[in-house]
């Protein structure tokens, strides 16, 4: 592939994974589903409603 094949690939799979993660943050907002994540070497719980 050429790297501007690359970058563009690239690119596009980078709008997939924002989408996916903006989808997934939405869907446990409207849920009440709290979300985990790895800060400072620690989980975290962030409730639904800090979302």
């Amino acid at each position: 592939m050429k790297s501007d094949e690359n970058l563009k690939l690239m690119e596009n799979i980078d709008k997939g994974i924002r989408a996916g993660v903006k989808k997934a943050l939405e869907d446990h907002k409207k849920s009440g589903v709290e979300i985990v994540v790895w800060e400072k070497g620690k989980i975290k719980k962030i409730p639904a409603s800090k979302i």
